[in-house]
């Protein structure tokens, strides 16, 4: 699948080493396994926006940025699946620009 969100797995993987949680302790919280934990921070999955708000406050991440991040990586994962749709590509980007103010 490849690298998906970039601002939402760099914040977690720092946010998380900077705490010295595992993310086995993580994810224990989150009751997922470790494996999806390792998925979130390396950019293969984007967890869920439930998931992302516990993360924040378990990770003390400031919850407005980082949920406005959640929000424009989701958008641009979807810009991705819609390349070939050139309305829908120019209604996102605009959105994502947005949200990245």
């Amino acid at each position: 699948m490849g690298n998906l969100s970039t601002k939402t797995s760099e914040t977690l993987k720092s946010a998380r080493r900077a705490s010295s949680t595992t993310q086995k302790g993580i994810a224990k919280i989150l009751r997922v396994n470790a494996a999806t934990i390792s998925r979130y921070e390396n950019g293969e999955l984007l967890p869920p926006v439930t998931k992302a708000a516990k993360l924040a406050d378990i990770l003390e991440i400031p919850k407005g940025e980082f949920m406005r991040n959640h929000c424009a990586d989701a958008l641009a994962d979807m810009l991705r699946e819609y390349r070939r749709h050139p309305d829908i590509t120019d209604i996102l980007k605009e959105t994502i620009s947005t949200l990245r103010e």
